[in-house]
């Protein structure tokens, strides 16, 4: 078979935990994600882990925070009015966030009040 190589446009399932073992994110019951390998579009861990691998081939991975969205910034943690966020929201779900100046951001819920 064939393997991935820079350049190449690649379609994969994934799921993302933490180190405890809870699901933060995954494409399961959706499309698969697409990117082209190399490319920088996705997070570097990931991009580096596809090339090589062949079609239908099941990889599981451990990528560090550094190869992925960095360590955790604390000043980045922001607290919201509970009345901005959707009642039944739960810790650990991600939300999509638009600034007064439009730019948009995904947020995940950390702790309820």
């Amino acid at each position: 078979m064939t393997e991935v190589k820079n350049g190449d446009i690649v379609r994969i399932h994934y799921t993302v935990k933490l180190a405890d073992g809870s699901v933060i994110q995954s494409s399961e019951g959706r499309q698969p994600l697409e990117f082209k390998a190399g490319a920088g579009k996705v997070i570097p861990g990931l991009d580096r882990q596809v090339v090589g691998m062949t079609v239908g081939e099941t990889h599981t991975v451990a990528i560090p925070a550094d190869e992925a969205y960095g360590p955790r910034d604390d000043t980045r943690v922001q607290t919201v009015p509970r009345s901005s966020v959707p009642e039944d929201v739960e810790v650990g779900t991600r939300l999509r966030r638009t600034a007064p100046d439009g730019r948009q951001s995904a947020v995940t819920v950390i702790r309820r009040r």
